[in-house]
């Protein structure tokens, strides 16, 4: 299958994809609209990256496996020198290649810290695959991923392409296989006239057999055996009726009829005698005095409770900054009390700021350098939602701090606050 493509340039394209990715140090994002043909050129490219890559691995992964591969990265870090991970060494040595499969899926943070991962660490020997089917990649997609990272965009075959596609298949005996393929990506009308009069043929033998099966009934015998079924449960029915009424005379109105003779030549009862019953109303009893509007008012003013008088200097309690929350993170809390001890004289070094907890962790636990920061919750103006910083210090002078920042490894340079300016975003601002 390997050398089956609807036009030339796909394979120009896919062999320069597998020299980038086995001889350049480079990663690759594969975009397809249809993900039939995303999938039947993605196998063609592996096949070609594992004769070009002997000694390689090929892992394939889905958008729920992220946190794994930044936890495996990690893993390879621990086992090499900082110098080692961050020489580039040699380009055609390749040790994994990771194949993301639905990398639509990943969130743009995720792509992001993976594409730090893989070109700041070059010495790690990793490449990786982005799969994407669908709509077109934004371009933040392609930039997470970095300036060593190559694009392969996978245009739908025309029709032309599609006969000449369909004619290497042919001659290459690889027509039963690429069939499903083609049906998916709605181009068989393209096929021509005869393959497609032999699919009909091939489809009809079945109806031809289950034809001819000894003892099968024709249609109007088939008709005149439910009629006949039909009339016997209807006799059937009508029998089991007629035997319920002779049992039950009353649930059908018969009991009326057959003692319509025997009430005809009796007495008629005799007239019930019942004492005479007064039924006029008693009259009402006048009461002895009405009461007036004003006097029914106090007296429903009296018996009602008296509420208590409110003190003068009443003050309604507001919540507290720390009940308007959302309830923080053990570990979150542990960095606000972490922050809360520094002393003011000091500076902290701060490595971004991240809409949620897991998002921060993340970063925390990709990077040897920050082994030692801490998480802390802050709030900025207006908001009473937290984000979240991870924060590295204290050191006793910007210079001090400075230094930590370009000896380290982190993900970006970090930005030198005072432990005040930390301490003053701790709790949020009071809503109007």
């Amino acid at each position: 299958m390997s050398g089956i493509f609807f036009q030339p340039l796909d394979e120009l394209r896919m062999h320069a994809c597998v020299k980038g990715l086995s001889q350049e140090g480079m990663s690759l994002l594969v975009h397809c609209p249809q993900g039939a043909l995303l999938g039947y050129y993605a196998e063609i490219l592996m096949n070609n990256l594992r004769e070009a890559m002997p000694r390689g691995t090929l892992e394939s992964y889905f958008p729920t496996d992220a946190d794994f591969l930044i936890t495996s990265f990690n893993q390879m870090l621990a086992q090499m020198s900082v110098e080692d991970a961050m020489k580039p060494g040699d380009l055609g040595v390749v040790k994994k290649v990771w194949v993301v499969k639905d990398a639509h899926a990943l969130e743009l943070h995720e792509l992001q810290l993976l594409g730090q991962l893989v070109e700041q660490f070059p010495g790690s020997h990793i490449r990786v695959i982005l799969l994407i089917a669908g709509a077109q990649p934004d371009a933040a997609v392609v930039q997470a991923m970095g300036r060593r990272t190559m694009r392969w965009n996978i245009a739908l075959p025309n029709a032309a392409q599609t006969k000449s596609f369909w004619t290497q298949a042919q001659a290459q005996g690889k027509i039963d296989a690429l069939r499903p393929m083609l049906e998916q990506l709605k181009l068989m009308d393209h096929v021509p006239a005869a393959m497609q009069a032999s699919k009909a043929a091939k489809n009809a033998v079945p109806n031809k057999k289950s034809a001819a099966k000894p003892g099968a009934k024709s249609a109007p015998g088939a008709a005149k055996t439910k009629i006949m079924w039909g009339l016997g449960l209807l006799v059937l029915l009508l029998a089991c009726t007629a035997f319920v009424a002779w049992l039950q005379p009353a649930a059908f109105g018969l009991d009326a009829l057959l003692n319509e003779g025997k009430t005809s030549n009796s007495q008629p009862p005799p007239e019930p005698v019942s004492a005479a019953v007064d039924t006029a109303p008693a009259p009402a009893q006048a009461p002895a005095e009405l009461e007036k509007p004003d006097e029914v008012a106090q007296a429903k003013a009296e018996s009602a409770p008296s509420p208590s008088p409110a003190p003068a200097n009443t003050v309604v309690a507001k919540p507290t900054a720390a009940e308007d929350t959302v309830e923080l993170p053990e570990d979150a809390l542990a960095g606000r009390r972490w922050a809360e001890a520094l002393s003011i004289k000091k500076v902290v070094v701060l490595h971004g700021s991240y809409k949620t907890y897991a998002m921060a962790k993340q970063v925390k636990a990709a990077y040897p350098g920050m082994k030692a920061s801490h998480i802390v919750p802050i709030y900025k103006p207006g908001e009473p939602l937290a984000y979240f910083v991870v924060a590295t210090g204290p050191f006793a002078s910007i210079a001090e701090a400075d230094e930590f920042v370009q000896q380290s490894i982190l993900p970006s340079p970090g930005t030198v606050r005072s432990n005040r300016n930390l301490q003053s975003r701790l709790t949020p601002n009071p809503r109007p």
